[in-house]
């Protein structure tokens, strides 16, 4: 080693928080198995693709060996940088990318990787490209070349020319249809719908006929019905996210509708997942409308965050003390705004969010509700029921089976009876 390679790992906590700094991308120094030795991120593992997903972790230690530096497409526009660090390490920069991603690419990254959603940092790849060979030079004295390094980054031209043959079929199909696409205006009233939480607009929007006809953005009949019910999917979870909805729910509730389109068998199924997740998107903003819960510019501030803190650590044991710490107010005048603005205490709201929540992990048939109860921070299962048949008038597996068999019409799953002994977790 050189007498700077010997410096940088001496100090290499400090160097590299300085790339991530300069970049604002998050950076993590990973090992072969995909573990973690040092990040610089900020973000939370059930965010970090790094984290959940260990094969494409291992993916890029492999790349970065290989490669000794370079830029990797992950999907679509979004970026990874890799640098080798040492035989047993490599540094990971990402996601990344040089122009703002379109909700539906990061929504469609997130479900990639299973992970929540998060905005991707911005950063120009020749920026990140001369990290990479600065970091290269410093740690083996040899020098990479930057064209070389944006080449790596580059989208080849045949698949340029692939894309524009594509679009050129659509247009020939279009015009030998005579049969143009809808215009703006079928989208612009399903949005309205669901932003003012009316079903029976919503109903009427569904059952009128179209003018035009829907795009062609699959292979086969069922992939494309798939991928219209998906784009349906997500132009209705912004509409819900447009109407005042907290991300968390609303990105819980869509990727389980994505998921069971995946699983459609025929055309009509995946139309009319896409149609029922309208629907309860709509009603939830009904609910929100109507309720107490709806937020306007009297609202406190305190308020608004305390709630979305509530909201985002919901699997996670809450007490009123941390949240009033953690948005800066007592405890004391944290119950008085509850009450006030809601009529219920912290741990009231907390509780009902804790059913609200389950009630969305039911629409999974592969989640058993024992797991639902302890991903929700319960210890006692009778205790749960307790909460939940005194919010819902039935008891947990009940609403269960109504959910599957009757609303979503998947096959039934078996759960542990609720007259059973309750199980401590």
């Amino acid at each position: 080693m050189t007498v700077a390679t010997d410096a940088l790992e001496l100090d290499k906590e400090f160097y590299l928080q300085t790339i991530a700094h300069i970049t604002h991308i998050p950076l993590m120094l990973i090992r072969a198995d995909g573990s973690c030795e040092l990040s610089f991120s900020g973000w939370r593992e059930d965010t970090n693709p790094l984290i959940e997903d260990k094969a494409f972790s291992q993916q890029l230690f492999t790349l970065a060996q290989e490669k000794k530096a370079s830029l990797f497409c992950d999907f679509f526009s979004i970026y990874f940088a890799v640098c080798k660090w040492s035989e047993e390490c490599a540094v990971i920069l990402g996601p990344f990318s040089e122009s703002e991603a379109s909700p539906s690419v990061v929504r469609a990254f997130s479900i990639k990787h299973q992970v929540r959603l998060r905005p991707i940092s911005l950063c120009p790849n020749y920026v990140v490209c001369s990290c990479l060979e600065q970091m290269y030079y410093l740690r083996t004295g040899q020098r990479l070349s930057l064209s070389d390094l944006l080449d790596s980054a580059v989208v080849k031209k045949d698949l340029h020319v692939q894309l524009d043959q594509q679009i050129m079929k659509v247009m020939i199909r279009q015009f030998e249809s005579i049969v143009p696409h809808n215009d703006g205006s079928w989208e612009i009233i399903r949005r309205k719908s669901i932003m003012n939480g009316d079903l029976e607009a919503l109903q009427k929007h569904r059952d009128a006929p179209f003018a035009g006809k829907r795009g062609v953005i699959g292979p086969t009949p069922l992939r494309n019905a798939k991928n219209l019910a998906i784009v349906d999917v997500t132009v209705t979870s912004r509409a819900a996210l447009d109407a005042g909805l907290d991300s968390e729910t609303v990105y819980c509730i869509s990727d389980g509708y994505f998921l069971q389109i995946e699983q459609a068998q025929t055309e009509m199924e995946a139309d009319a997942i896409a149609h029922i997740a309208a629907e309860e998107f709509t009603k939830l903003v009904k609910k929100l409308r109507e309720g107490s819960y709806h937020v306007n510019e009297n609202t406190s501030e305190y308020f608004i965050k305390a709630r979305d803190f509530i909201i985002r650590h919901i699997y996670e044991k809450l007490l009123v003390e941390d949240i009033a710490s953690e948005v800066g107010i007592s405890a004391d005048y944290l119950e008085t705004l509850f009450h006030r603005e809601l009529g219920l205490t912290v741990n009231d709201f907390i509780i009902n969010q804790k059913i609200e929540r389950a009630v969305l992990l039911m629409h999974n048939p592969k989640l058993s509700l024992d797991g639902i109860i302890t991903m929700l921070g319960y210890s006692s299962k009778s205790n749960f029921t307790a909460q939940f048949k005194k919010r819902k008038n039935m008891t947990p597996g009940r609403y269960r089976r109504y959910l599957l068999n009757e609303y979503l019409c998947v096959p039934e799953i078996k759960e542990q009876s609720e007259d059973a002994a309750p199980a401590d977790t």
